[in-house]
């Protein structure tokens, strides 16, 4: 089930889950994230837009009414606030971040 789409510079960022808890994040109709959670998790993925490599940061998570909800941050500017967590409590730490020749993937991708 879609729980919501985020646009960005042209780009379509849709956030899926299923009543099983699976998490899932498209970017353009690619999927760049995929998550097992029962009450919300954190996604990191880097794309790359145009010549430049952007950082995308998403928290999906429960409001205060307990609707399913979410934090979009683009190079650590938000997107989309409806939760209360911060980017910097989100953001990845730089020992999880994986480099593979550039390509930009964290190795929570699958």
């Amino acid at each position: 089930m879609k729980i919501l789409s985020v646009f960005s510079n042209g780009n379509e960022i849709a956030i899926h889950n299923n009543h099983l808890g699976r998490e899932t994040i498209l970017y353009n109709g690619t999927q760049v994230s995929r998550k097992f959670s029962l009450i919300g998790t954190v996604h990191h993925f880097d794309v790359q837009e145009g010549h430049e490599w952007v950082e995308y940061v998403i928290n999906v998570g429960y409001n205060s009414w307990g609707a399913v909800s979410a934090n979009v941050w683009r190079n650590g500017e938000p997107i989309l606030i409806s939760l209360r967590a911060t980017y910097e409590s989100c953001r990845p730490k730089q020992e999880t971040r994986v480099s593979t020749s550039g390509a930009g993937y964290h190795q929570d991708l699958v």
